[in-house]
């Protein structure tokens, strides 16, 4: 036993050693210290010159690492950014992971991959690297423009996505014969638990870190590191994966005041363990698979990049910023993500391809690319900038980019629509719940009277008493009901109204309606049809609603004109000639 323990402790300092010349070979060479830790865990790992063997006790080391990786980026998840940049940030995540996902889930079945594998090479080279872009930035001091925190704050969502893709693959190495749609409620199940907890753990901490000596740093730093192990033995629990309790834990140490003081302690120590985890993570990548495949692998970074820049540059464009700051974001988003590697290494009960290897590989090749291309962003944004006409009047998308943020500003805070529905919420939760309560009561009051004298109700042509006394209280919260959803269908429908002329025109309005109504109807009915098409999981066609949705709303807007153009004389003079007040739903 002494003989292991002492292997143990040898590999260890052997690890220590390699991981100081990974960090600083990267420092001296201006590169994230991710790349020299993936290359000397490759090198000296069991795979290549085999000068540290796989260990339980690395092992052991590389779950921490993991979990106190999810812990650091938990203490990052900054609220305050997400509710400035929070639409846009939306909208550039569902550009860049629709195209890329799509787009990499297509070139993997043109390469040869298995459906189940082209799936899980799209969820990978979909995510962007937290680690590398905060160094990217550092570097080029861009800490303060925005589309730095503009893209923070996309890298944030990103995180959350991960964590629940993280939660995915837990549940399904636990059973491999459950279909998707019983994965999804399991972990929808434990999820609501793991939060439910989480909200419980929240509020024991904020009362006990008011008892605790803000001078006592020690007390507190072991306070925060016992609620992330709370959280993660609680997320393990419920089979799911510890970093994902430990994500949580990090998000509400950010949240409490009292220790801040202890954060840039946290981060060091985590950073720390981290470093052990994308180590351990080099130590398990196959050389021989990588150079069997070498050309799959460039053809992949290549196409990855691509991807990235193009997707990022273009959706930040088109949410208002300008060509120069699109073209830096897009650089800055070009590197694989260290959560992809952690994907990867939980793909290895659920399929046989080495993702490990691929990932390792694609972080190493996109990070040493966006570490050269940052500095030459000038002359790369100038070229670019003549070959296509950015920011000048000739660029045939300037006039769609204002459109788009157009339509984004009335769904911001202070927009049209989010105040209006931040008017109308409390009123329309309160009917919709008043409108379950009188339906649940009425049918609780049947079943006793039927089953008190045996009777099946009291029958008054088609329908009976209760369902007459059901439907005369509901007409209140319905009326309600109906007159909140046409106002919010109007203010949401007026986002997307082109210009002043559509204002001045309630003729002009309704075509719009008609061909926005339509263009959602579209996209809602092709949705299943292009899931089945490309073999993509039956789980993915739930996305029609939201189009389905859009389109009603524009029907409903539609009908809402429709009603006022057929209004009497007088009212339908002030709206053919532009009437613009309230009433007009606008």
């Amino acid at each position: 036993m002494d003989v292991v323990l002492t292997a143990d402790l040898l590999d260890f300092w052997v690890i220590i050693f390699f991981s100081f010349l990974g960090v600083a070979l990267s420092a001296k060479l201006r590169l994230p210290s991710v790349i020299g830790l993936l290359f000397f865990g490759a090198i000296i790992g069991p795979n290549f010159l085999g000068i540290v063997t796989e260990t339980d006790f690395i092992s052991l080391i590389s779950e921490i690492g993991v979990i106190l990786l999810l812990f650091y980026i938990g203490i990052h998840f900054n609220l305050e950014r997400i509710s400035r940049f929070g639409l846009r940030a939306t909208f550039v995540l569902l550009v860049k992971f629709a195209i890329l996902f799509l787009l990499t889930y297509l070139a993997g079945i043109f390469l040869g991959f298995q459906p189940l594998d082209a799936l899980i090479l799209g969820v990978i080279l979909s995510f962007s690297s937290t680690a590398i872009f905060a160094r990217l930035v550092t570097d080029s001091g861009r800490e303060k423009r925005d589309e730095s925190n503009l893209m923070s704050a996309v890298l944030i969502l990103e995180d959350v996505v991960a964590v629940f893709t993280l939660t995915l693959l837990s549940q399904m190495q636990g059973d491999t014969t459950l279909s998707i749609g019983q994965v999804m409620v399991s972990v929808l199940f434990s999820l609501l638990i793991l939060f439910c907890s989480y909200l419980i753990l929240r509020w024991l901490v904020i009362r006990l870190s008011k008892w605790l000596d803000e001078k006592n740093l020690e007390a507190q730093l072991f306070s925060a590191l016992s609620l992330c192990a709370l959280l993660a033995l609680v997320a393990i629990s419920f089979h799911l994966s510890p970093s994902i309790g430990a994500f949580l834990a990090g998000s509400t140490v950010a949240a409490i005041p009292s220790f801040r003081k202890i954060e840039t302690t946290l981060k060091q120590m985590t950073l720390l363990f981290a470093a052990f985890f994308f180590f351990s993570m080099g130590m398990l990548v196959n050389m021989e698979f990588i150079l069997g495949a070498i050309g799959i692998v460039l053809f992949l970074a290549v196409f990855n990049m691509l991807l990235k820049f193009f997707s990022i540059s273009f959706s930040t464009y088109m949410t208002g910023f300008s060509g120069k700051a699109s073209l830096s974001a897009g650089i800055l988003m070009l590197t694989s993500s260290e959560f992809g590697l952690i994907i990867a290494s939980q793909t290895v009960g659920v399929t046989s391809f080495d993702f490990v290897s691929l990932s390792t590989a694609l972080i190493v090749i996109s990070g040493l690319a966006a570490s050269l291309l940052m500095p030459r962003e000038k002359g790369i944004g100038l070229m670019l900038g003549t070959k296509f006409g950015l920011d000048g009047r000739r660029n045939p998308f300037r006039h769609l980019s204002a459109y788009m943020s157009h339509v984004l500003h009335h769904f911001e805070p202070k927009g049209p629509f989010y105040e209006a529905f931040r008017d109308h919420a409390r009123s329309l939760v309160t009917n919709l719940v008043a409108l379950f309560l009188i339906d649940s009561l009425m049918v609780i009051i049947r079943k006793q009277v039927a089953l008190y004298f045996g009777l099946t109700g009291y029958m008054v042509g088609p329908l009976d008493i209760f369902e007459i006394l059901a439907l005369l209280f509901s007409l209140y919260p319905i009326y309600n009901i109906v007159r909140i959803v046409t106002t919010l269908a109007g203010k949401f429908a007026h986002a997307f109204h082109f210009g002043p002329a559509a204002h001045a025109n309630i003729r002009s309005k309704m075509i719009e309606d008609f061909f926005f109504f339509s263009l959602f109807l579209i996209v809602a009915l092709a949705i299943p049809f292009a899931v089945g098409l490309l073999g993509l999981p039956a789980i993915i066609q739930e996305a029609f609603v939201i189009p389905l949705v859009a389109a009603f709303l524009f029907l409903w807007d539609l009908a809402r004109l429709a009603s006022r153009l057929l209004a009497p004389h007088e009212d339908k003079y002030h709206l053919l000639k532009g009437y613009k007040g309230k009433k007009s739903g606008d």
